[in-house]
Order: C-alpha cells, then structure tokens, then sequence
C-alpha cells in the first residue's frame, strides 16, 4: 500500500472540515492502540490534551490507515495562546529540580529562538506487529524529523527518550543530545518511569541526513492542512 505524510497545524482551525476531524479520530485510536500495549490499562495513560487541537501532528499513513505520528508544540504558540509548555511539566516532575533550574535557564537564555516540543511518538498495531513495517516507519521517523526542522526553522526541540518504548536510543542515533548532561527522570504522569530528557540543535546524525534523502519524495509529496483557508493539495 502506498505510504503518505500528513502535516495537521492547529485542527481547531479547521475543525468545520470532515477530514480534520477524520485524521483527530485517527490520532486518538492511534495513541489508544500504542499507549495501550505499554501501559495495558487505557484508563492508566491518557496520551490526549488542548495540543491535539492547537499543536502539529505529523503523521504517516498507509493507504488509509494512520501507522506512526508525532506531535510537535511551539514555545510561541504556547505563550501566545496562554498555554502550559509541555516540557514546563515535565521539569516540574516530582525529582527533577535540577533539570527544572537547567531548563528555566535555557528558556530565559534561547526565548528568541524557535523552540518546540516534540511529544507521543506512536506506531499502530498494524506496523508493531510487522517487523518490516515498523523498520521502514522508524527509517521514515528520522526524515520526518529532519525535514520538518529544517523547512519549519526549529532551533531547538526537547523530547522525552522513555526507557520502556526505547525511544532515547532512537533519539540518540537521529543526533539528539541529552539535555545538559543530566540523568533520568521519573514521570508522574507516564506511571513514574524513567525518562531523558532530550534537546536537538539541528544537529542530525550521518543516519538521519541519509534517511532524509532517501524519504525526500515522500516529504515533497505531503499533504498539509494548515489555517482557515483550508486546502487538500500537494506541497511542491
């Protein structure tokens, strides 16, 4: 089946279109079907918050059927909007103190740059059930990543490396650095596992860089659902 990428910026926007809220329906049986099989209980991890409806998702579907996606957040928007930034949270998880100073820190130093937060990196049964599969959207991940800080000028994106899903050793190899040096953290809202947080600076591995030439086409053949003036094309 034909793999696509479909970028959605700010579903709320456009939520008066049948296939914004399609694609939301999708997110949300997606982060339901991947955050189960981690946490077995759907009542234990709820992966949905206001970001579904004012963030980015950024998502790969084959044929008709969404496969992996990830959402990525804006510093700005949260500022402008009166927002949380998610990674606010996350420093001001139960032990993390030092990483709360270090990222305060950052902010303060960077608050000019365009920061983002990349967050719930999910794959569907259909592609973790199917070695095959689930390496080509991993491989695709690293062009998605590379790409969309590239054509979008991201300075910097934290992500959280999670030990049980493995995605720090991901992160790792795409060139993402752990955030100054420190060590793990223990989410209150994931169940109190471990996590890095984890700071990219646009500096991608030799891997990514290949991934990303070898997916171009794909990136050049996305749709994108962007704003009031919606539009199902190409972008050229």
């Amino acid at each position: 089946m034909k793999l696509s990428i479909v970028i959605l910026e700010n579903a709320l926007t456009t939520w008066n279109q049948p296939q914004t809220r399609k694609i939301v329906n999708d997110v949300v049986a997606l982060k339901a079907e991947g955050y189960g099989r981690a946490f077995k209980d759907p009542l234990l991890v709820i992966p949905l918050d206001v970001f579904e409806f004012v963030g980015t998702h950024i998502l790969l579907y084959r044929g008709e059927t969404l496969i992996m996606g990830y959402k990525t957040v804006s510093l700005a928007d949260c500022l402008k909007m009166n927002l949380t930034f998610p990674m606010q949270n996350v420093v001001n998880s139960p032990g993390a103190e030092a990483h709360k100073v270090a990222y305060n820190k950052f902010v303060s130093e960077f608050e000019l740059k365009c920061i983002h937060y990349d967050c719930h990196l999910t794959v569907s049964d259909q592609a973790a059930k199917n070695p095959d599969l689930l390496y080509e959207c991993l491989s695709i991940l690293y062009a998605l990543v590379y790409h969309y800080r590239q054509d979008y000028q991201v300075d910097y994106s934290f992500m959280l490396g999670t030990f049980f899903a493995g995605t720090h050793k991901t992160f790792l190899k795409m060139g993402t650095k752990i955030f100054c040096d420190l060590g793990p953290i223990n989410l209150s809202f994931y169940d109190k596992r471990e996590a890095l947080i984890m700071l990219c600076d646009r500096s991608f591995s030799a891997k990514s860089i290949e991934l990303a030439l070898k997916y171009e086409y794909l990136w050049k053949e996305r749709s994108l659902i962007n704003g009031p003036s919606y539009e199902k094309s190409k972008v050229a």
